[in-house]
């Protein structure tokens, strides 16, 4: 499987690639944080909002992979963790285990695959599609 290179390159690109394929409305607390403000009113104070960090949190993380259908893999022989995308023809993201370990790198590699997806790389398929490509037929 070949490793997409997105053009964001750094973890806050990256980050904000991830939610726009998501869906969350993404903002920078004046900490210096990203808050999830889905569903906030303008007027509620932005702290209110939670962490959003899937590079760093399992939680944000599984609930990313959850959202767009991604399907996170460990290979523990290889040293490395994957994230595919459910549509042919839309390669997987690869991340090597590094100091971090396995559980960091299974992050990053889902966040890498969504954030392929928020930047027009992969275009996130319908449920339909994603039927089609599992079962070779449409179903009604």
């Amino acid at each position: 499987m070949t490793d997409p290179e997105p053009n964001p390159t750094t973890d806050r690109a990256l980050l904000e690639a991830a939610a726009k394929a998501a869906g969350i409305k993404l903002l920078p607390a004046p900490d210096g944080s990203l808050r999830n403000c889905t569903g906030m009113h303008p007027e509620q104070n932005i702290m209110a909002a939670p962490y959003w960090s899937p590079l760093t949190d399992d939680g944000d993380a599984l609930r990313l992979a959850v959202a767009l259908q991604l399907s996170p893999l460990v290979y523990r022989s290889r040293r490395m963790s994957s994230c595919v995308v459910p549509l042919d023809g839309v390669p997987s993201c690869q991340e090597p285990w590094g100091h971090d370990g396995d559980c960091a790198a299974t992050r990053r590699a889902i966040v890498r695959a969504a954030a392929a997806v928020g930047a027009g790389k992969a275009p996130f398929p319908t449920a339909e599609e994603i039927r089609e490509n599992w079962t070779g037929a449409a179903h009604d």
